[in-house]
């Protein structure tokens, strides 16, 4: 679900270090993340995106709209890239 990870991915990179390895240097993405913090991921060398992210409509309440989920994104949880979408 959106909004949602499973908790046992970090507990999973703890436990396998050839999937933490294999993993190292990538990234976790994450619908909607919605101000989920996961320090445990950037412990592991892992960078989180968010990989869904929008339905703003296409015109400038929109781009203010897309410039503030990108910036809180960053700012509040880290992320390092966000891909939106734009209802046309």
């Amino acid at each position: 679900p959106d909004a949602e990870y499973d908790p046992e991915m970090a507990e999973m990179l703890q436990s396998e270090p050839q999937l933490a390895a294999a993993l190292s240097g990538g990234a976790f993405g994450l619908h909607y993340p919605c101000f989920i913090p996961m320090p445990s991921l950037e412990e592991h060398g892992l960078a989180m995106w968010s990989t869904e992210d929008g339905g703003m409509p296409a015109d400038w309440p929109g781009a203010a709209c897309a410039g503030r989920t990108v910036n809180t994104n960053l700012v509040r949880m880290n992320v390092t890239s966000t891909l939106l979408s734009s209802l046309v």
